[in-house]
């Protein structure tokens, strides 16, 4: 019997259709089950109970639990967002192996009974309420959670980021045959992007700040889904860590993102730093949001997306590029209101 099929078992679910299954980028599994107008979805990952995992391994289930938790989080903090509801976490065993699970109901249809699909680019209306929900989620107190769930995510987090830091040098060569083969056409300067790449790749500037926030972690136009302009529903918590606060905004109209999540946060709690460390924390992350864009650039590239999409998306990540290089040689001159870019 497949997994699916003890899962709606499980769930007293008898009569279903789903969805293929789909893994993320840190290797957790979902499938969508729909039954009778209600939409749930299923997360798993084979679980070895504490048994000596491969670094693969140990990122995927960090990725699973710190999903898991925020979601559990939510439900402590009685924090409205629009993201899926946890309803189940279980353990199946088949065939001989373990499986840990959890369900979630979430809204899958617009009012035209269309599904709602996610973009690679928003509107700047549609990034200012993002901005609201994680201005929500950065009022979370971080000194009143409990100290086994701070201490479970961090490690978690490091362990995702240990198994993607490995990934990076692959996903470089694919852009480097990207950017020497067909893919060309879509960059401005192709041949001096490998190059470029292999300066940031040395540069490493460490973020001092004193207030911690808890972070979604990888918030792209694709993980928000709306319908008319309404914000509908935030995916993949698997990387949400502790860092500033600059960490999940908009690269793109920053400066309006940047005031429209700092008003909302100051009506939800006192924060303890300015509007203007914003800008300066954001300048930070510019090199490490270059390098951690190039699997979201090259999955547009390659997807069905029209030309123009695709064209947007690599003249927006080349300009960052360019920027970033110019960033950390000293060369960069900005008013401070310049776009950097969109995630």
């Amino acid at each position: 019997m497949q997994v699916t099929e003890l899962v709606a078992r499980e769930l007293g679910i008898f009569e279903y259709e789903q969805t293929r299954p789909q893994a993320s980028v840190n290797g957790v599994t979902t499938v969508e089950l729909e039954s009778r107008g209600v939409w749930y979805r299923m997360h798993l990952v084979r679980d070895t109970n504490n048994e000596a995992v491969t670094m693969e391994e140990g990122a995927r289930l960090g990725a699973f639990y710190n999903s898991k938790f925020f979601l559990e989080l939510l439900d402590t903090e009685k924090l409205e967002l629009p993201c899926e509801k946890l309803i189940r976490s279980f353990q199946i065993e088949d065939q001989h192996a373990n499986h840990s699970i959890f369900v979630t109901n979430f809204y899958r249809f617009s009012s035209a009974h269309q599904p709602i699909e996610s973009r690679y680019e928003l509107s700047l209306a549609e990034l200012l309420r993002v901005a609201d929900s994680i201005a929500k989620i950065h009022s979370i107190n971080i000194s009143n959670l409990p100290i086994g769930f701070v201490r479970a995510v961090k490690e978690n987090h490091e362990n995702i980021m240990e198994q993607q830091q490995t990934l990076l040098h692959p996903l470089v060569g694919l852009l480097k045959e990207a950017v020497e083969g067909d893919m060309r056409y879509y960059f401005h300067k192709p041949h001096q992007i490998t190059h470029f790449i292999e300066e940031l790749s040395d540069y490493h500037e460490q973020i001092a700040f004193d207030s911690h926030f808890l972070c979604h972690g990888k918030l792209t136009g694709e993980n928000c889904k709306f319908e008319d302009e309404a914000l509908i529903e935030i995916t993949d918590w698997e990387q949400i860590h502790f860092t500033d606060p600059a960490y999940d905004l908009s690269r793109n109209h920053f400066m309006k993102v940047f005031r429209q999540y700092y008003y909302t946060l100051v009506d939800l709690r006192t924060p303890k730093f300015k509007l203007s460390d914003l800008k300066t924390l954001f300048r930070k992350h510019h090199t490490s949001a270059v390098l951690a864009g190039i699997e979201y650039l090259l999955e547009i590239l390659s997807s069905n997306a029209d030309e123009e999409t695709k064209q947007r998306a690599a003249k927006r990540w080349e300009t960052a590029l360019e920027d970033a290089v110019d960033f950390i040689s000293g060369d960069y001159i900005s008013d401070d209101e310049h776009c950097f870019f969109a995630k």
